[in-house]
């Protein structure tokens, strides 16, 4: 599967330098290491073990400020570089180094992120940096201020949102 033009473009471009006779190190041989450039991009990661969590389409408090998606790491610990969360008419992507330890939780505010979630229902993804969904999760309307949850692989709305802890 090709990545989308827009999220090719995202991705990190690597330059390759030529030396030439005026711009080489006569100190540097061809097996000296290659020097770190300080403008390097983190190496993209990926994990089946990543997942959609819980969600908060229409809180108590203000849909603009308050709801959020939380996602979930069962696996290794992973740098989120380069993932993106989508609702299929906004995207987020993870421009940055976003470590995720092993068996923890995330959360992405919808000021994070600038998804907001439909109270009528819609389906969220989280795409690895090749345009793979690694999980979806479609949600039907969504009664005010309960989440829709992931309990033993079953999702429901709870009464008690459970935002950075187990559902």
């Amino acid at each position: 599967v090709e990545p989308t033009p827009y999220l090719a473009n995202t991705f990190p471009k690597v330059a390759e330098e030529q030396e030439t006779e005026e711009t080489k190190d006569p100190e540097k041989t061809e097996n000296d290491p290659v020097e770190e450039s300080e403008d390097a991009q983190p190496s993209y990661e990926y994990s089946d073990d990543v997942m959609v969590s819980e969600l908060l389409p229409d809180p108590e408090g203000s849909d603009t400020t308050d709801e959020w998606i939380e996602i979930y790491n069962a696996g290794e610990e992973i740098d989120l570089y380069g993932w993106m969360l989508t609702d299929g008419s906004h995207e987020y992507i993870i421009d940055e180094s976003l470590e995720l330890p092993a068996t923890s939780y995330l959360l992405f505010t919808i000021s994070d992120t600038g998804i907001s979630l439909n109270n009528s229902g819609e389906t969220i993804q989280l795409l690895d940096p090749q345009n793979e969904v690694i999980s979806e999760v479609t949600y039907p309307a969504a009664p005010t201020g309960e989440s829709y949850a992931s309990v033993n692989d079953t999702w429901q709305w709870t009464t008690t949102p459970t935002p950075e802890a187990t559902n």
